[in-house]
């Protein structure tokens, strides 16, 4: 059978690496109040003392420039 085009499998190694640079990303979003609709995560955070829920959407985030400075070289080293 084919690998459908644009998908592809990670070995162990790659999928830690890859859960450890979106884990990353989501905290980030996550110490902005950011609620997620996946109930996984929703839990995950909810259960940490510093999340403070509120209605921002990803996109209004007010990211300092460091958050910013580092979501983009997490984005990069994930392309990796």
């Amino acid at each position: 059978p084919s690998i459908p085009k644009g998908t592809r499998d990670f070995g162990p190694v790659e999928m830690a690496k890859r859960n450890y640079i979106f884990n990353t990303i989501r905290q980030v979003y996550a110490r902005h109040g950011y609620q997620y609709k996946n109930a996984e995560l929703s839990e995950f955070f909810g259960r940490q003392p510093w999340f403070k829920p509120t209605d921002v959407k990803m996109e209004d985030i007010p990211f300092t420039k460091i958050e910013l400075d580092n979501i983009r070289l997490i984005k990069a080293q994930e392309k990796n």
